[in-house]
């Protein structure tokens, strides 16, 4: 029984990758690069305080600029843009940024360091600011204004967004009784910029194969691994949306791509 199981194990590691392999690249950085071929606007999921993934993202940064984006907007507080401005023209003052405690580490501080070092790509933050949260407007509304507004005053310009997972799903139907009526960033997006292409990638990290049948099938493959999220994917578990109370639906409908560490 045990030798069954571990022939088993071999199949899925070796067999199953296999599959998919002219659907899926192991450049994650190229693969974000050319979606800027065809879309002004791309949003890219995070799980916070991951060093790999912000590792990722640093790494990308100073590779945006040959593909002429021209903005990266963070999920930082609005008001701490004056604090990131003097930064980026100062390179002083960088622990005075007020970062969500959420999201703040050594790692995502490093990713603002490669911002000023880069010196090409403008920093926006776009989060909706503590001392507005009793206001009516959601922060992914609030988000989307932001975007959006930067768009508009700079017509036809490219865009980096990276934000929490939850925030780049394209559809977000929560479960009965959870009592939210938010829509995710995308669909406001939608919404605000009609025509404008958007592409948003969702990032995949240490959810359990029981539960994510992309970190199941992928994480075998060294490295990361980027891959469009299609239907050729239906059915398949997306460990993104295990911890949240919304209603099952289906990968290939809540991101345009995925990249599995």
């Amino acid at each position: 029984m045990i030798k069954q199981s571990l022939v088993l194990i071999v199949i899925i590691v070796i067999i199953v990758p296999s599959i998919y392999a002219d659907h899926y690249t192991t450049d994650p950085t190229a693969y974000v690069l050319e979606k800027f071929k065809t879309h002004n606007i791309v949003l890219l999921g995070t799980r916070h305080q991951q060093p790999q993934i912000l590792s990722f993202i640093s790494g990308l940064i100073p590779k945006l600029l040959d593909s002429d984006v021209s903005y990266i907007c963070l999920e930082i507080p609005s008001d701490q843009q004056e604090s990131i401005d003097h930064y980026i023209k100062t390179g002083e003052g960088l622990s005075d940024i007020q970062l969500w405690s959420s999201i703040d580490c050594p790692a995502y501080r490093n990713l603002l360091q490669t911002i000023y070092l880069g010196g090409a790509v403008i920093p926006k933050a776009i989060d909706l600011p503590l001392s507005r949260f009793h206001e009516s407007i959601s922060r992914d509304q609030y988000m989307a204004q932001v975007i959006s507004g930067l768009y508009q005053n700079t017509p036809g310009c490219r865009i980096l967004v990276v934000l929490g997972n939850l925030h780049v799903l394209k559809q977000l139907e929560w479960e009965e009784g959870v009592g939210s009526e938010d829509k995710p960033v995308v669909q406001y997006l939608e919404a605000d910029l009609p025509g404008v292409p958007l592409f948003s990638i969702g990032q995949v990290i240490d959810y359990s194969p029981d539960t994510c049948d992309f970190t199941r099938s992928f994480t075998a493959i060294p490295g990361a691994v980027a891959v469009d999220c299609t239907t050729r994917f239906a059915g398949w578990k997306l460990g993104i949306l295990d911890p949240v109370a919304i209603k099952e639906t289906e990968a290939y409908r809540m991101l345009d791509g995925l990249i599995v560490y």
